[in-house]
């Protein structure tokens, strides 16, 4: 609950419009814990779908494609945050 919480909280927190990554990258981790809580309810289906579309964008967005990164796009959105979060 408290990483739905934070991800939500995160939401109003100041945003410079002119900061799309930033908007992305904030968009991409509410989906992805969205997804994730869905996915441990045993659903797997449009909220899981939004958060890979929306890390993938992330990722494009970021010019970051790697293999690993086409691996787990979700995966880079959490470690993106972490490190956004730290710094907000």
């Amino acid at each position: 609950m408290s990483e739905f919480r934070e991800a939500l909280d995160s939401i109003d927190m100041p945003f410079s419009g002119g900061d799309v990554r930033e908007y992305w990258l904030r968009k991409a981790a509410l989906l992805d814990r969205v997804a994730l809580r869905c996915e441990r309810a045993g659903v797997h289906g449009e909220a899981s779908a939004d958060a890979e579309a929306a890390a993938l964008y992330l990722v494009d967005t970021d010019r970051a494609r790697t293999p690993a990164t086409d691996a787990d796009p979700r995966g880079y959105v959490r470690r993106e945050y972490a490190c956004w979060i730290k710094r907000h």
